[in-house]
């Protein structure tokens, strides 16, 4: 998605992607849940991997296809609209027992968290987030006497590195709590898969 680096852009494509991610999740699930059709084919498990796994990942890859500047921010927001959208649905057309308030927010948790996942590349997301547990402060490095000319660029050279260490560091935390929260809800979304599958 191409878009001009101004604040309505942002918000328009963070939008955008909103709308994408809450029309192929909900219609998505509209449609296994209707049809049955991976139910059918296959057993309740696929059906539930297909709905807490599958749906989520296809939509998060298309959100990194498209560009979306704030992932993240776009996966919530069409979480929420998603869930908002299906809830009424699973009371009275899919279930028998409308979903309790708890059903829902596992739900946003798990698309959510697992759409945001796959729309980052994840070999950068692991070596961002892996990179923390090396990097450790370093001591200045030595220098030996320079050239009169050459000395400023030295000490350039040294401030940009002192700058540019805490960014990296701050973007190595970033990686790591985006990496945790994306498998937390991989791991509740195989919980909850052998829960449902086997009810």
């Amino acid at each position: 998605m191409i878009y001009k680096n101004t604040r309505f852009s942002k918000t328009l494509n963070v939008l955008v992607g909103a709308l994408v991610f809450a029309l192929g999740t909900s219609a998505g699930t509209f449609y296994l849940q209707d049809t049955l059709f991976v139910f059918i084919q296959f057993n309740s498990y696929a059906h539930w991997a297909a709905v807490l796994i599958g749906l989520p990942i296809l939509m998060g890859l298309i959100q990194r296809l498209i560009k979306i500047v704030y992932p993240l921010f776009s996966t919530l927001i069409g979480t929420f609209i998603s869930a908002a959208v299906l809830y009424p649905l699973y009371g009275s057309r899919f279930w028998a027992e409308p979903p309790q308030l708890l059903d829902m927010l596992i739900y946003i948790l798990i698309v959510s968290g697992i759409g945001f996942l796959a729309s980052q590349p994840l070999r950068t997301t692991f070596l961002a987030a892996f990179r923390i547990k090396r990097s450790s402060p370093s001591k200045p490095a030595k220098t030996s006497k320079p050239a009169a000319k050459s000395a400023p660029k030295k000490i350039d050279g040294t401030r940009t590195q002192r700058v540019s260490r805490p960014a990296s560091s701050d973007r190595s935390v970033v990686a790591l709590i985006e990496l945790s929260v994306g498998l937390i809800s991989l791991a509740l979304s195989i919980f909850s898969i052998f829960f449902l599958g086997s009810g």
